[in-house]
């Protein structure tokens, strides 16, 4: 399926209007009706990004609506700059640099580079690419990552989870069970 297909999809699903869309992720009407129309345009992918976060589907979802449904959602970056960061961040876990990964993919270093920098993002067909060849999905790349806190508060945390716990207007008993076993249990 192609992108206009699957955002069409998702838009009748959503009750969502083009012009709605538009609004919210800072593209015009105008633009939203022509990947609709034309359904071989290929978006950039922080385009692509916008209207999964807006529309509360994974990008797998937005791109192919009729794969099963991953059960979770991401947030995804919708700056170059964050792109950059991700892209840094895989090719660092990969333990490769930019430029093994441009001869891996078949896309200029200097391109690259300028992933990297921020200054500019793929569109969808090369970031498929790039995520492939770091042995990632789509989703992963671009998804919004959040650091783990350095240090975690043991007793700020035990006094959440007994403010959870103890609360009976809050929790069902089942909730309160759940929580003992699955968290307070080593």
């Amino acid at each position: 399926m192609s992108f206009g297909k699957g955002l069409d999809y998702w838009l009748t699903m959503r009750r969502m209007t083009k012009a709605e869309l538009a609004r919210r992720t800072g593209v015009s009407a105008q633009i939203v009706s022509q990947y609709i129309k034309r359904s071989n345009t290929e978006p950039n992918i922080l385009i692509v990004s916008a209207m999964a976060n807006v529309l509360d589907v994974t990008i797998d979802e937005l791109m192919n609506p009729e794969a099963p449904q991953q059960g979770y959602r991401r947030t995804y970056v919708t700056t170059a700059e964050g792109f950059g960061e991700n892209l840094k961040y895989h090719i660092d876990r990969k333990g490769i640099t930019f430029r093994v990964l441009g001869a891996m993919c078949g896309i200029p270093d200097g391109r690259i580079a300028k992933y990297m920098n921020g200054e500019t993002a793929p569109r969808y067909s090369n970031a498929v690419i790039l995520a492939e060849n770091l042995g990632i999905s789509v989703d992963e790349l671009l998804a919004e990552r959040h650091e783990a806190p350095a240090e975690i508060n043991a007793p700020i945390v035990d006094r959440i989870l007994k403010m959870i716990t103890d609360n009976k207007s809050i929790l069902t008993e089942s909730d309160r069970r759940t929580i003992a076993i699955t968290v307070l249990t080593p």
